[in-house]
């Protein structure tokens, strides 16, 4: 009997225990637990805390920027509500059931289910932890050129900048730079529209209290008001460098041609000294030095805010030179009655904002306005015409003798005055007084015939000497013999010795193994064609001079063109005249245009097929010099504007080597072998952000449609001594404030963001577990628990009961 009644009771008891399982993690919650620290922005203050000292020093250490509030949560279990609302229902059901029996504990057992049901809720009451999080204040500084010497005043303001706006309460200052960035640099311009833009994007607008620009106020872009398209509900605040009466002379180049021909004498350039603060003055004056390319300086006394002209042949009696002239202007110093007032700080000259828009250096390119070629074309072959299709432009004046009959195949039938409509004019093409007019002489498949008398030939020497280009092509026509051109004063300059007889073999032209590191020898290797060249078919038995450079072989690796120095000038000579094989693309074809065009361009000593040649390039931030070199690289020297040598090792191979330094300074570099030797060149760095110096007195107007946009302020920060004027700064807590002139003002933050919290239970673990037990204990009936007591001394009372 009483095993049956247990049983029931343990039935009716193991709903309760279903609902105890449920709240094993609340029962099991650890009471010593740190408070839960959500995550919040990382500009914000993250506050870290362990139990009640943490959370107290939490509380107590930042309550100037935090606030707590009282919470109350009376379910924060893992389990789902609805299955613990199911196992409830369910429990208290069949308690209710039990109590409607009138069956005996059935109240103990409620109540045991009642508190099992609130240990699985996990009731709570604590603490949450608030702050308002610092206030945004962006400051944007103007890193840009014209800025200049005022560049320390600016980073006093904002040192300034930072205590005032702390004294107001909690900020964040982010300082964004704008103008010094490389694609500033490169676009010529300040470009803060941009840098204003991109900002604003990445900040949390209801944190930011207002912005500060600390320029000088010159904002040089396509669209100066670019930024007034970016919206920005915010109080914007100019603070300007830079005082009312600032003095700043510059140069304006007003007409600078790009190029120009080297024998045009009415070349000139045009230019004034401009006074940007007065430019109606007209009692100043400016002395002012031209150089022209590095070499020749004037000196000129100049009126200021006046154009003025001047002919580059009043600089340099040769005028332009082939290639890149420098001119560099620059004021030496001002002079006249105002100018004594200008002078603040008793230097004898007028204080100016900067002196490095007191320098300009461009360039002009001389170019030939033509090129002059002497032509003779001997025994009549192929190829005779190849010379005049590549000389026959707009940019040669060309000579041409063709076909010139020896005497001793003239007909005595024939009269003389039948021969030629004119005798030959070797006096008004070979002479000392004209032959210096052409830049180079071809000899094509020319004997000596006694056409030309020997004298002549002694003159093409003497003009080779002195710096003349010669050309000479030509197959058995070579050879030496009695009618060769080796009879003559040009043997002496000959690049090959030729032999005594022409070869008639088939051939291919090869280059040498060193011929790639000469200009003309990659120009041809490079020239359309050279790939799938075809044969040739003679040549003359030639050998190389000790001091030319071959660089093509023909018939059994002999010599097929080689090239010399003589003097001062250049001799080219070709030992075959079979390059028209290669124009009529006989057999694959070849370059047999670019290889007369290269050697004629060497011939008339082109810049471009130098074999020592040192250049120097202003590319991305670096002065780069290119060697180009028959040798080894030998060490360079870099010239700065400010005298500063700089030694360095150019680096490459097959003959071509560069080198480099960064760009720091504005002028002219130069560049020169190591030991002053062979080559040197120089490159014109102008300012590398000029339009930043085209007015660099400071400005209050440019930014002021945006303050006048955002109802903020704009003034001057600084006085002519020099001294810092801070304005005055106010907090605003609310959006109800007016706009006040002589005050800057910030929209202080508002928002609330939590940083902590504390949680306890309402009752610990155990106390659950105790109320819960003890009741259901009470739900056995008393009768029933004393006989369970009493069964194991007292047998025969356990009888059935009667009913």
């Amino acid at each position: 009997m009483i095993k049956n009644a247990l049983t029931k009771e343990m039935a009716k008891a193991a709903v309760v225990a279903l609902a105890m399982c449920g709240s094993a993690q609340a029962l099991g919650q650890d009471d010593n637990a740190p408070p839960l620290i959500p995550d919040v922005q990382s500009n914000s203050l993250q506050i870290e805390t362990t139990g009640d000292e943490g959370q107290n020093a939490a509380l107590n250490g930042v309550s100037d920027q935090t606030h707590s509030e009282q919470v109350r949560d009376f379910y924060t279990s893992d389990l789902p509500l609805k299955l613990v609302l199911a196992v409830g229902a369910l429990g208290l059901g069949v308690a209710g059931f039990s109590v409607y029996k009138k069956t005996d504990g059935a109240v103990a057992r409620t109540l045991s289910v009642a508190f099992c049901l609130a240990a699985i809720a996990s009731a709570e009451y604590g603490t949450d932890l608030f702050r308002t999080p610092p206030t945004i204040v962006p400051v944007f500084i103007d890193k840009s050129a014209s800025v200049g010497d005022r560049a320390p005043m600016i980073e006093e303001a904002f040192t300034a900048l930072k205590t005032e706006l702390s004294s107001l309460g909690p900020v964040d200052i982010r300082r964004i730079e704008f103008g010094s960035s490389a694609d500033a640099q490169s676009q010529n311009g300040t470009y803060f529209s941009n840098t204003f833009a991109s900002t604003l994007i990445t900040l949390p607008t209801d944190r930011v209290g207002g912005a500060f620009i600390l320029s000088d106020g010159i904002i040089v872009e396509s669209d100066q008001r670019y930024f007034l398209q970016t919206p920005f509900e915010h109080r914007v605040h100019g603070m300007i460098v830079g005082h009312a009466e600032e003095e700043d002379f510059r140069i304006q180049l007003e007409a600078m041609p790009a190029s120009g021909y080297t024998d045009d004498e009415d070349i000139e350039f045009t230019f004034r000294i401009v006074d940007a603060r007065t430019p109606d003055s007209d009692d100043l004056i400016a002395d002012v030095d031209i150089t022209f390319a590095a070499a020749n300086t004037q000196h000129m006394q100049l009126p200021v805010n006046q154009s003025v002209s001047v002919k580059i042949s009043d600089l340099a009696p040769e005028g332009l030179l082939i290639g890149k002239n420098t001119i560099e202007i620059e004021i030496d110093r001002i002079n006249g009655a105002r100018s004594a007032k200008m002078d603040m700080d008793n230097d004898g000259q007028p204080d100016e904002v900067t002196t490095l828009n007191n320098q300009i250096v461009t360039s002009i390119t001389g170019v030939n306005s033509s090129i002059k070629a002497l032509l003779f074309t001997g025994e009549p072959h192929q190829g005779s015409n190849l010379w005049r299709k590549l000389l026959e432009n707009d940019k040669v004046t060309i000579d041409h003798l063709p076909f010139l009959r020896p005497k001793d195949k003239r007909s005595a039938a024939i009269p003389m005055r039948d021969h030629a409509i004119i005798p030959m004019p070797a006096k008004e093409l070979l002479g000392l007084d004209h032959i210096d007019e052409y830049d180079v002489i071809i000899l094509d498949n020319l004997m000596y015939t006694g056409n030309i008398a020997p004298e002549y030939f002694e003159n093409i020497r003497s003009y080779v000497e002195r710096g003349g280009g010669l050309i000479i092509v030509g197959s058995e026509t070579l050879a030496h013999t009695d009618k060769a051109l080796s009879q003559t004063a040009l043997f002496d300059l000959y690049p090959m010795k030729p032999g005594t007889h022409g070869l008639a073999v088939t051939f291919t032209p090869q280059m040498t193994d060193f011929a790639l590191r000469h200009p003309v020898g990659r120009a041809l290797h490079d020239a359309e064609g050279w790939e799938n060249r075809g044969p040739w078919y003679s040549m003359t038995d030639v050998s190389p001079v000790a001091d030319s450079l071959v660089i093509l072989t023909g018939v059994d690796d002999k010599p097929l063109l080689a090239l010399r120095e003589y003097g001062d000038g250049h001799v080219a000579m070709l030992a075959s005249n079979q390059a028209f094989a290669w124009d009529r693309a006989h057999l694959g074809g070849g370059s047999g245009a670019s290889l007369y065009r290269i050697m004629a361009s060497w011939a008339m000593k082109d810049p471009r097929y130098d074999d020592e040649r040192l250049t120097l390039r202003n590319v991305q931030g670096k002065i780069t010099a290119d060697l180009r070199s028959m040798q080894d690289a030998e060490d360079i020297e870099f010239i700065t504007p400010s005298g500063k040598h700089i030694k360095a090792t150019p680096e490459g191979e097959n003959g071509i080597y560069s080198a480099n330094i960064d760009k720091e300074e504005t002028g002219v570099y130069q560049v020169r072998r190591a030991n002053g030797e062979i080559t040197e060149d120089f490159v014109v760095v102008g300012n590398p952000n000029r339009s930043e110096y085209e007015n660099v007195l400071s400005d209050t107007e440019i930014f002021r449609p945006l303050m006048d946009q955002t109802s903020g302020n704009i003034v001057r920060i600084s006085d002519a001594a020099g001294k810092l004027l801070m304005p005055e700064f106010a907090a605003q807590s609310d959006g109800s404030s007016e706009a006040n002139s002589s005050v800057m003002q910030i929209q202080m933050s508002n928002i609330q963001e939590k940083v902590g919290s504390k949680r306890e239970p309402y009752l610990p673990s155990w106390a659950f577990a105790l109320a819960s037990g003890s009741c259901l204990l009470l739900s056995f009936r008393q009768k029933q628990i004393a006989q369970v007591l009493s069964s194991p001394f007292k047998k025969d009372d356990l009888q059935t009961p009667e009913l």
